[in-house]
């Protein structure tokens, strides 16, 4: 066999480095498939972190796809943000100057700040493990026993709503570049971003995603270090998803449901019953009769559906997908610019749907304001039994929680949503200044809280306190960012002691869901409760002895 030398234009093979959620991972990325050359690049790769080489023994390569290597530092030295990571390939004697190759090796080495390396204990690096666990698995069955609550009650009760807008801010201070605690950093990177969301994990849009990402976007560091896209698309696929079915669920609810309860009323009315006598029975009676007993029963289920119930459960579930709407649609309008390559027909579908759904959550804030400030007349001073509900019987969740004793009492809704909006602007579009970020969000917060304290919009007790202790808490983890960001611009606080810190945030991050599992225990006891009196009612009704009146004995 005789080898020939390559006829055509050499290519030029290239690669970068990008950092991941995980401080200590890199990835090192070709513009190729470097699948036959595996070998080669594995053993010529070297390392330098802060200038100094590091010894193969303290990192591990690893190929993840045909064109990406993973690099991980196995080693337990620190190394503060920022700290250089350089990467040096030399090819030159392997193929650059073999004419029997087809690759051109363009530059030699590429560098990329890391992110904060600090060498946990096995105590800490399992309480941090534990605290994420906790936080997700605590938040699904605090979103679970709630989403099943509502369900139950017509969906009249927005305490998951609540309960999810804190956990998903907690979980957004990621996105501000302010030096965290390096154990408050690794609870970002392993906690998932929003533990307490009712949405089921369908992607119903992922062949559409799979042509996004090979797309290479230069995304505000921030973002780059927890491997967000651009892509509206990319990031809300699970909420668009269980929007499909949502609708869905809710067309059949409010449309299907009556139009069968008519059609079966009218078969039921129209039952004209059989003389039977003594005359046997046909097969063609027999079908009828169970025909009929069967369109009897369902007429009397669907009776009991209330097709209202379906609307209130689609608006209390489009309201814990606001936020991260909003969010996402955000980060796609204004990094859409950041995309290296040009645009291809799949970034601008995402880029026209996240300015799609931004302007539909804008008007369904809009129509919420509308509806709490147009009904004030009917629940202000107004007894609970003299309120007109059928007019507002699709939304009537935006008033069923709170106290009617004022008006910004009934705000209560609207302004959380109007908060999370400017939470949204001030994550995505502030980047520059996180300080700024910090600040309004801290801000926002406190004013929130005394809101809640000086007015006490919700209505039941304990769940009023409950809801302000998860409030109060997820602002002790914003005042810890906050006085970080302000600290570290005039004097370095050690890591050890940052670390120390971080501790008092996942405490606090803990607490914090705990007050919210307690809350949705009270809710979930109360409908057992509320369930045992109606079987306990209804058995008594049933072993109930009355007098026959003397007219019907008679007849």
């Amino acid at each position: 066999m005789v080898e020939v030398p390559v006829c055509i234009v050499r290519l030029g093979l290239d690669f970068d480095l990008t950092t991941t959620t995980q401080a200590r991972v890199v990835y090192i990325n070709f513009n190729y498939s470097i699948a036959t050359l595996i070998l080669p690049i594995t053993q010529l790769l070297q390392i330098e972190i802060a200038d100094t080489q590091i010894d193969s023994a303290a990192y591990a390569l690893t190929p993840l796809t045909e064109s990406r290597i993973k690099f991980q530092y196995l080693g337990d030295q620190y190394y503060p943000p920022l700290t250089l990571l350089r990467v040096t390939l030399d090819l030159q004697s392997y193929f650059n100057n073999d004419y029997y190759q087809k690759f051109l090796l363009v530059k030699t080495s590429a560098t990329v700040q890391l992110k904060e390396i600090y060498p946990f204990t096995q105590s800490e690096t399992t309480a941090i493990s534990v605290s994420s666990d906790f936080t997700e698995a605590a938040g699904a069955t605090l979103a679970g026993s709630q989403a099943a609550v509502s369900i139950v009650t017509g969906a009249l009760s927005l305490g998951l709503v609540r309960t999810q807008i804190i956990g998903e801010i907690v979980q957004m201070l990621r996105f501000i570049d302010i030096l965290w605690p390096p154990n408050v950093q690794s609870l970002f990177s392993e906690t998932q971003y929003d533990p307490n969301s009712i949405v089921i994990q369908v992607d119903l849009i992922q062949s559409l995603n799979e042509k996004l990402e090979d797309r290479n976007s230069s995304m505000p560091r921030t973002f780059q270090d927890y491997e967000i896209a651009p892509f509206f698309t990319g990031n809300y696929n699970f909420e668009l998803s269980n929007i499909i079915f949502l609708a869905i669920i809710t067309f059949i609810g409010t449309v299907m449901i009556p139009h069968f309860r008519r059609k079966l009323q009218l078969i039921t009315s129209n039952r004209k019953f059989l003389n039977t006598g003594t005359k046997k029975k046909r097969l063609v009676d027999h079908v009828s009769a169970f025909l009929y007993n069967l369109s009897d029963k369902l007429n009397r289920v669907f009776n009991r559906v209330d097709p209202a119930s379906f609307w209130s459960f689609a608006l209390l579930f489009i309201l814990t997908i606001f936020q991260p709407g909003m969010i996402w649609s955000l980060v796609n309008i204004a990094h859409s610019s950041t995309l290296i390559e040009p645009p291809t027909p799949y970034t601008k579908f995402s880029l026209a749907l996240a300015i799609i759904c931004l302007i539909a959550y804008l008007l369904l804030m809009a129509f919420v304001f509308y509806a709490v400030i147009s009904n004030f007349k009917y629940f202000i001073n107004t007894k609970e039994s003299s309120k007109p509900l059928p007019h507002i019987k699709l939304y009537r969740n935006l008033f069923e929680d709170l106290n009617h004793r004022s008006r910004l009492q009934l705000l209560f809704v609207p302004f959380s949503m109007a908060r999370s909006f400017v939470y949204a602007i001030t994550i995505t579009c502030m980047n520059s200044y996180p300080l700024a970020q910090i600040t309004i969000i801290w801000s926002l917060t406190i004013v929130f809280i005394l809101y809640m304290i000086i007015w006490w919009p919700l209505k039941e007790k304990w769940t009023s306190r409950l809801a302000l202790a998860v409030e109060i808490f997820g602002f002790g983890c914003m005042t810890i960012g906050f006085v970080l960001g302000i600290v570290q611009n005039s004097t370095e606080i050690d890591p050890a002691t940052r670390n120390e810190i971080g501790f008092t945030f996942i405490a606090f991050t803990m607490t914090s869901t705990i007050a919210g599992g307690i809350l949705a225990l009270i809710q979930v006891l109360e409908v057992l409760v509320s369930l045992f009196k109606y079987l306990r009612d209804k058995y008594r009704r049933k072993r109930q002895v009355k007098p026959v009146p003397r007219s019907d004995l008679h007849a």
